[in-house]
């Protein structure tokens, strides 16, 4: 069955059984579009080589019906979309302390596919998973994985993606970074990108947010920056702007169910 058609480059997503291996899970990806077909065919045997706990396993590639199909391992567990959605309907939002966490993770897996020379290119709420075994963030939209250089793909998020990306410009590791700046207030807010782009620090507001230390606000700030000087060129420049965010308080809400409750499928 189709999981989604949402991802850049006009990528298939199907979950399907593998009838070889006990019908295990598998999600298959289909790539129509010429381009996206010749990017893919040459990135697979470098995804199929990759071992990191953040991004699936990769398996082989063949063509059936005019279509390049690609499989990769299933993640069980919930998409951080649902989780926020979850929490929204029961008026609840992600502590700072958590979503600080979740970055730390998510610039690992970051790192690991920027140090081969890949930008991820498509880092929403809905393409990374939380996985049900071991909690970890995983990484699952790879049809719009690029190398950096190459001019980024079509169908980049308006909201998430930087203008850059949307106008297509060569593809670097600061465009995630941006994508992750977005991620981090849909997560601390509740509310779609749309609604917590911020353009200056002037303009910081977004409803149902908790407050933030000014050196949180600034890593924020710096991930959504368009001034290059402002940019992070390393996940290891993140991760040491982040390292020195200060503890955050006990929140001092009157209700003690408000963070921390699992999203349920």
């Amino acid at each position: 069955r189709v999981l989604g058609s949402g991802e850049a480059a006009q990528v298939t997503v199907w979950l399907a059984r593998d009838a070889v291996d006990a019908e295990s899970p598998v999600v298959l990806h289909q790539v129509k579009d010429p381009e996206a077909r010749s990017r893919l065919q040459r990135l697979w045997p470098l995804f199929r080589s990759m071992s990191h706990p953040q991004v699936p396993r990769c398996g082989d590639q063949f063509t059936v019906a005019d279509s390049l199909w690609l499989v990769r391992a299933w993640q069980e567990g919930f998409s951080y979309e649902k989780i926020v959605r979850d929490r929204a309907e029961a008026q609840q939002l992600l502590p700072v302390e958590e979503v600080l966490q979740l970055l730390h993770q998510l610039l690992q897996g970051l790192s690991f596919l920027h140090g081969r020379g890949l930008v991820h290119g498509h880092l929403a709420l809905d393409t990374v998973i939380r996985r049900q075994s071991d909690g970890l963030p995983v990484l699952i939209a790879l049809g719009s994985v690029q190398f950096r250089g190459e001019s980024a793909v079509g169908g980049a998020r308006v909201g998430v993606a930087p203008q850059a990306q949307l106008d297509g410009s060569p593809c670097e590791a600061w465009m995630d970074f941006h994508a992750l700046g977005v991620l981090a207030l849909c997560l601390l807010s509740g509310q779609s990108p749309d609604s917590v782009k911020p353009q200056t620090a002037s303009s910081w507001s977004w409803p149902g947010a908790p407050s933030l230390s000014d050196a949180f606000r600034t890593v924020l700030l710096r991930l959504l920056s368009d001034d290059p000087q402002q940019r992070f060129s390393t996940a290891d420049q993140v991760v040491h702007a982040l390292g020195a965010i200060p503890a955050s308080p006990p929140p001092s809400h009157t209700r003690s169910d408000v963070y921390g409750q699992p999203a349920t499928r």
